[in-house]
């Protein structure tokens, strides 16, 4: 029993021959401390490019036509990003999301299309593209005009080209599809592999708020503009979302906020341990 007692006092006492974890060193509460700067002063580099950035937001109405007028602040050199905001559309839903049929958007003249469910045929003929997600493509009308002149939208680069090889032009000839019911009549067969805006739209949002890349404008002056919107998509809240690009993406201050708390946060903490550490040393 004596044995056990003396055992377990060079255990407490760390007398006991083996390897025993040592406290921080100050390699470590200095490495940290750079750690939570590096944090703190990315935070603050993000802060002030998210607080430069213009953004304009034009909501508006379902199933109307609508103008609006908006002013841009400064003078936007580049590439101005245009996009659609959506929101209380739950894309992610798992029946939505798997109402379509990658063979057919490749473009093969496939009849094995059950896994568009529940739009696959109407009357016995093929709709193309089938399913639930190409059925609701957002097809509303825009156009932007300065001193009466129209401002050109260009859908050049505004998909990705890994979402690009998902969908091909289709070997379906015009009377073996049908278009899916909310689109217009086809009076010929469409090529979606270079409807850029179909193939962002195809690609499914993570969440019921998202932002679609409708196309890209080549720069904007200050000053007074209007839109012009024909709508015709009937589900959500819709807007008209205009970005300044950055090299930090789209505007977003719960990041910056974030590495500032989190660069903050480490280094308090790191500097009261080196100051403990300092003391013990001392006294």
């Amino acid at each position: 029993m004596e044995y056990f007692h003396r055992l377990k006092k060079q255990v407490l006492t760390q007398t006991l021959p083996g390897r025993y974890k040592e406290r921080l060193s100050y390699k470590s509460l200095f490495f940290y401390c750079f750690l939570g700067t590096v944090n703190l002063i990315l935070g603050i580099i993000l802060s002030n490019t998210y607080s430069q950035i213009t953004e304009i937001e034009i909501p508006y109405n379902n199933n109307e036509s609508q103008k609006f007028s908006f002013f841009v602040p400064k003078n936007i050199s580049g590439t101005v990003l245009f996009y659609i905001k959506i929101e209380d559309f739950y894309q992610n839903h798992l029946f939505y999301a798997k109402s379509l049929n990658y063979n057919q958007l490749e473009g093969k003249n496939t009849s094995k299309i059950s896994s568009c469910s529940p739009l696959e045929r109407t009357d016995g003929t093929i709709i193309y593209p089938c399913g639930l997600i190409a059925n609701t493509f957002l097809q509303d009308g825009y156009k932007l005009f300065k001193n009466n002149e129209e401002i050109p939208i260009s859908t050049q680069d505004i998909s990705w080209s890994s979402e690009k090889r998902k969908v091909g032009k289709t070997q379906y000839n015009l009377n073996q599809i049908v278009a899916p019911p909310l689109w217009t009549p086809y009076e010929e067969v469409p090529n979606l592999s270079v409807n850029y805006r179909f193939i962002n739209w195809m690609n499914i949002a993570s969440f019921s708020s998202f932002k679609k890349l409708y196309g890209k404008i080549d720069g904007l002056e200050k000053g007074e503009y209007e839109i012009i919107i024909d709508s015709t998509f009937p589900f959500g809240k819709k807007s008209v979302f205009i970005s300044e690009p950055s090299w930090a993406g789209s505007k977003n201050f719960f990041i910056s906020t974030l590495f500032m708390v989190t660069g903050s946060f480490i280094i308090t903490i790191s500097f009261l341990l080196i100051v403990r550490k300092f003391v013990r040393i001392i006294f």
